[in-house]
């Protein structure tokens, strides 16, 4: 299973994206204060906050929109 955190989505044209360059900042529609989707295989399970975890980035789960156990039955 691929587990996988979004930080945020961004509408942009093709001509806008092949024009970036190194260096570029992209800036995102979510706000930093805003909870982070989780996602499982492509399917938001959950939201919680980035936290650092010895010196890595980690999610602290909030809320559960879907269970973990729905989307492994799913799977089988």
């Amino acid at each position: 299973m691929r587990l996988s955190v979004r930080l945020g989505t961004k509408v942009c044209l093709l001509r806008d994206v092949i024009s970036w360059d190194i260096g570029e900042i992209i800036e995102l529609s979510q706000m930093t204060s805003e909870p982070l989707d989780i996602l499982v295989n492509g399917v938001v399970i959950g939201s919680g906050e980035a936290i650092i975890v010895d010196g890595k980035f980690g999610v602290k789960i909030k809320l559960y929109k879907q269970e973990p156990s729905s989307i492994v039955a799913n799977e089988l």
